[in-house]
């Protein structure tokens, strides 16, 4: 973990993403508080239980955000967290002793902006405009994790996969000749964390997607060669579905 006080453009550019109603000069004065820290792949950025200090905005990178099951140990994805998205939200209006719900984990080499919990939420409360931006982002997040819930009861294995990829590709990725290359490299275990399965299920359902000639993977990268027939897969209660 590398750390540099001081915001950057690289900052500018994420806040800006986020609070759209904000003019020039308050965005800068944001960006001023904004701390830039660096996470190698694997870095924990947050632990579940630590204190709540403050919120993370991804610049670069992606961000595995779980918790712990009490009774069996087993470690649940709750959410992934991409570029322009925010981290460590879910305390910032509980008292300053409230501890993180949840367990932060850098699953690629990622850039993050910190602020601190109490100069943000003042700032919140000062700017016209910035508290309504914040509410959409919370809104989204919620509308998110319901979907998630929805998937996880209904859903197959493939259907997760599939569904996972189309929303990294579609979200994040860069559209090349009818194929999406998806920026970050993933290997099969951190696929599998993020759904909740077993590594082999995730090989299993990569092989059958490459068969069906929706994806491909080069030098660690996923690219979907066939986004319609991947959104298929997805949509679909196995991969034995007609259409393809």
């Amino acid at each position: 973990m590398k750390g540099c006080p001081g915001g950057t453009g690289e900052a500018k550019t994420c806040l800006s993403n986020i609070f759209g109603s904000l003019d020039l000069k308050h965005l800068e004065e944001l960006e001023d508080r904004v701390r830039m820290i660096e996470f190698k792949e694997g870095d924990l950025i947050f632990q579940e239980g630590s204190p709540t200090d403050g919120v993370y905005i991804i610049c670069q990178g992606f961000v595995r955000y779980g918790k712990t099951e009490k009774n069996n140990g087993e470690k649940v994805t709750l959410r992934l967290v991409g570029p322009g998205e925010m981290l460590g939200v879910e305390r910032l209006f509980t008292d300053s002793l409230s501890p993180h719900y949840g367990r932060a984990r850098a699953l690629v080499d990622t850039s993050t902006g910190f602020i601190e919990k109490d100069y943000f939420l003042s700032f919140l409360q000062s700017k016209n405009g910035a508290f309504y931006d914040f509410a959409k982002v919370l809104a989204r997040d919620i509308r998110a994790f319901e979907a998630r819930l929805i998937r996880c009861t209904c859903n197959t294995i493939e259907n997760n996969l599939a569904e996972l990829l189309l929303h990294l590709g579609n979200k994040w990725g860069e559209h090349r000749e009818g194929q999406i290359v998806i920026p970050f490299k993933f290997t099969r275990k951190t696929l599998a964390s993020i759904i909740g399965v077993s590594k082999g299920s995730v090989t299993a359902a990569l092989k059958n997607f490459e068969e069906n000639g929706c994806m491909k993977r080069s030098a660690g990268q996923v690219i979907i060669t066939n986004p319609e027939g991947l959104e298929g897969l997805a949509s679909c209660r196995s991969l034995n579905c007609g259409g393809l």
